[in-house]
């Protein structure tokens, strides 16, 4: 019957996840069939403790600026798979540097091949 008491209100529904729930969520994103850690328990606890910081931080920016920051479920999801994403990404491209270091010793190996067989020659 009041449209506009629907659409101007805003009702904060987000509830603080407890700190098990926490785990709990980066435990089964972060097992060792999906992703090779490792310190896993070391990076559970950050991300928890991240959550829980950011939290505390909503807070004190709502005491400062009054303005509203909500920290919801899918902002901790996204913390863990941006901490995926960004892993795999640095993981390839050590791979990539540690092929080229590789190949470069193999190059020089086969090189300091060749100037023996030279040296032999001459």
């Amino acid at each position: 019957m009041f449209p506009s008491l629907v659409n101007c209100c805003t009702i904060d529904w987000f509830l603080p996840w407890p700190k098990e729930a926490l785990q709990s969520v980066a435990e089964y994103f972060l097992n060792p069939q999906k992703i090779e850690l490792d310190n896993r328990e070391g990076i559970i606890k950050i991300c928890v403790d991240m959550q829980e910081r950011v939290s505390q931080l909503t807070t004190r920016y709502y005491q400062e600026l009054k303005r509203y920051y909500y920290v919801t479920p899918t902002s901790y999801l996204v913390l863990i798979k941006t901490f995926q994403g960004l892993l795999g990404t640095k993981r390839k491209s050590v791979n990539t540097v540690i092929g080229k270091y590789e190949k470069g010793l193999s190059q020089l190996a086969h090189a300091s091949k060749q100037v023996e067989i030279l040296q032999v020659e001459l």
